[in-house]
């Protein structure tokens, strides 16, 4: 009886054997990479799949974007990014014909026409899809700015003077007459706010102009080499200023072409008014020969009259003059 019941259990243990191999043989589709069961497309839709690679060296190109767009249409119906690896899946599409654009940063933009999808073809699938490096050459871009006329600064005040058309062809002299606060009597006298204790600088070093002479050196300035006035009302402690009025420093342009320079200009004015003027520099290495000529003829008219009474006790004193004259 005991042999019975073991001949009995032994086919049963080998069906059942047989069931747990088959059921475990059986193929898992449609796994994600992490082990995720996809869900099935619903009905009448599809998908686009691909995996984006480097051209040249076969890598592949994560964060894309690819745009889906439909077939003969610009307006953007979808758009996914590649993964890590490369690989995107685009995700459901209702049948039809489909436009694919790939761009990414230092890439030439891809673009794949007439990507199907159907009913017999439900899963597009693109396969390697290879972007080429871009070589964008950017032409050249040039920036220019110009500076205010008047630049506010903490100790001091800017004048530009550069594209000052009212000092074409004056010199330093003239430069200074159209600057605000800065006056200048019939003697050539500078004065700064109404005082003649002021330092004139020449970038930013006295240049011989804190004797007498500065009106002689001030002439020989021309105005086309000015670039700026600095007006220092304030002075730091840097500077040793001869008065309490401030400073004028005046600012020339940096002239550094090699060999013999050669400047010259002529300005003709109404009322018999002549201005010429010639420079000539000579640069060698690291030093700079020049040497310059100004001529001036300013023929002003003057004409009036003067009454003065002067009352002395009883008897005044009455002053009638008449002058006209010129000054050139």
């Amino acid at each position: 009886m005991q042999k019975e019941n073991q001949h009995m259990t032994r086919p049963i243990v080998h069906i059942v054997y047989l069931l747990v191999l088959l059921l475990g043989s059986q193929p898992l589709n449609g796994q994600r990479p992490g082990g995720g069961q996809r869900p099935p497309l619903p009905p009448g839709k599809g998908a686009i799949a691909g995996k984006l690679m480097d051209s040249s060296t076969d890598e592949a190109i994560a964060y894309a974007n690819v745009l889906v767009y439909p077939s003969g249409d610009s307006v953007l119906l979808t758009g996914v990014t590649s993964r890590e690896n490369g690989m995107f899946i685009v995700r459901p599409l209702d049948f039809g014909s489909y436009r694919i654009v790939v761009n990414y940063i230092g890439y030439e933009d891809l673009i794949l026409e007439d990507v199907t999808i159907s009913e017999e073809s439900k899963m597009a699938r693109l396969g390697p899809v290879r972007l080429f490096a871009g070589a964008n050459q950017l032409t050249e871009v040039e920036v220019t700015a110009e500076r205010e006329a008047i630049e506010f600064g903490l100790d001091k005040k800017v004048f530009n003077v550069e594209k000052n058309l009212g000092n074409v062809g004056g010199d330093a002299l003239e430069v200074l007459k159209n600057i605000p606060s800065i006056t200048l009597d019939t003697e050539g006298n500078v004065s700064l706010r109404g005082s003649q204790n002021v330092r004139i600088l020449v970038n930013g070093k006295p240049s011989g102009l804190s004797g007498l002479d500065r009106r002689a050196i001030l002439e020989q300035i021309p105005a086309s080499t000015i670039l700026r006035v600095e007006v220092l009302t304030n002075p730091s402690a840097k500077y040793d200023p001869e008065g309490t009025a401030g400073i004028i420093n005046i600012v020339t342009k940096n002239q550094n072409k090699k060999g013999f320079n050669l400047t010259s200009q002529v300005n003709i004015g109404t009322r018999d008014k002549y201005n010429a003027a010639i420079g000539i520099n000579q640069r060698v290495g690291k030093f700079n020969v020049f040497a310059s000529y100004n001529y001036r003829y300013d023929d002003r008219f003057r004409a009036g009259a003067r009454t003065r009474t002067n009352f002395f006790f009883d008897d005044p004193f009455i002053l009638n003059q008449d002058f006209l004259g010129s000054r050139i």
